[in-house]
């Protein structure tokens, strides 16, 4: 439904776009973690 443009009133763009940018943060602090982590 949020790719539909008739759909739904919102830009799927800035509705969805911080979630996406979010998640990429998150997975990039896990990898950085994980290799601090193992680096012992």
């Amino acid at each position: 439904m949020h790719y539909t443009a008739d759909a739904f009133a919102h830009d799927w763009v800035t509705h969805l776009g911080p979630i996406y940018v979010a998640t990429i943060v998150f997975v990039v602090g896990v990898v950085m973690a994980y290799r601090g982590l193992n680096a012992m």
